[in-house]
């Protein structure tokens, strides 16, 4: 038995070095309690015991600020309070079943509430504190995602693929001081991947802007997707993938990156 603070274990997620990589290291959410075996490959289709537990106090913290919520506009009488309950309901689901797919199926409402500009940016510090639990769930989904992809051999259904796109183009979700210590064992590259096709036709239906966000600076295909060639350290599943498609996914990647380079300049250059 240990606490979260600082330790590492293996996690027996076997021999592919990427998915060694997918290691819990250090404090999410709170104090945490593992035991032998959390950091080990979970059931096929669940999460990792150890996520499954900081995710739980995530939970449980935001059951907290909803009940606290005062009992006026900028709380309980808002719009969102009632969308968030039903959130949290699947949320409550998701804890019941440890199932990677109802983690995932959070997604679509974290992803509104996280970039709305809808004028709900008054609302109750318990209200927006639901953000910020959210926002730090992103760690936990992009492990999820990783062991997902790795279990279903780089092939998924299009609703999850919809919600991994999504983490990647909202921004707030992937906070880089997460993974000072380990790398991020899936990207938007690694999305893309997935079905190119598929991503930049959903990308190209939203904001410009969340497009910019998930191409992530990169001018090249060659660079975007750098960790999925050679001696890259990307999971070796979209590795494979990739070198059998790369001609047709690099081709996807100069589409999106013209057309968000299109739509800036359009805009000004706007953010």
């Amino acid at each position: 038995m240990f606490s979260s603070c600082g330790m590492a274990q293996n996690n027996g997620l076997g021999d592919d070095s990427s998915i060694q990589d997918l290691i819990y290291k250090g404090t999410r959410t709170g104090d945490v309690t593992y035991e032998d075996g959390d950091f080990n490959q979970p059931p096929s289709g669940q999460v990792m015991l150890a996520d499954w537990k900081n995710l739980q106090n995530v939970n449980q913290t935001i059951a907290g600020f909803l009940a606290a919520a005062p009992n006026d506009p900028t709380g309980k009488q808002s719009s969102w309070y009632g969308q968030l309950q039903t959130w949290k309901a699947s949320f409550d689901q998701f804890i019941a079943s440890k199932s990677q797919v109802n983690l995932f199926a959070l997604v679509p409402t974290m992803a509104v509430y996280v970039g709305r500009e809808d004028g709900t940016r008054t609302l109750s510090p318990e209200m927006e504190n639901i953000e910020g639990q959210m926002r730090g769930m992103g760690y936990y989904i992009i492990r999820a995602m990783a062991i997902h992809v790795t279990e279903q051999q780089a092939v998924v259904t299009s609703s999850n693929l919809s919600h991994f796109t999504k983490i990647f183009a909202v921004p707030g979700f992937v906070d880089e001081g997460s993974w000072e210590d380990e790398k991020m064992p899936v990207d938007a590259a690694g999305v893309m991947i997935l079905d190119a096709a598929a991503v930049v036709t959903q990308l190209k239906a939203g904001p410009w802007q969340q497009a910019k966000q998930s191409l992530g600076g990169a001018t090249t295909a060659s660079g975007y997707f750098a960790r999925y060639v050679g001696s890259g350290d990307g999971l070796a599943v979209l590795k494979t993938k990739y070198a059998a498609n790369q001609s047709a996914i690099d081709a996807k990647f100069s589409e999106l990156k013209t057309w968000v380079d299109a739509q800036e300049q359009q805009a000004g250059g706007g953010n």
